[in-house]
């Protein structure tokens, strides 16, 4: 929240997403990143935001939660499909 103006209101729209502070972003990421590789977890990647609309609620984006959405339809239908064929 910091890398963005006072005035930004939440959840951020795919417009206002990518008009963040980038100077701050890389020193947020720095100071991050030292954290990770202290604890022992330089492999943990810091990037920039990802398109979507941000839904606090759930700590998702709309595109990440359409992926899940996605995913979980294909395991169900594929379920399906296999639990029919079982029956032929």
């Amino acid at each position: 929240r910091e890398c963005y103006s006072e005035d930004t209101a939440y959840p951020l729209e795919d417009s206002v997403l990518l008009n963040y502070n980038r100077d701050l972003f890389q020193e947020i990421k720095r100071q991050l990143l030292a954290i990770l590789e202290g604890a022992d977890r330089g492999t943990v990647e810091v990037c920039t935001p990802l398109m979507g609309t941000y839904d606090p609620d759930i700590n998702e984006t709309s595109n990440e939660l359409g992926v899940s959405l996605l995913k979980s339809f294909n395991v169900v239908i594929g379920n399906f499909i296999n639990t029919v064929t079982d029956v032929d």
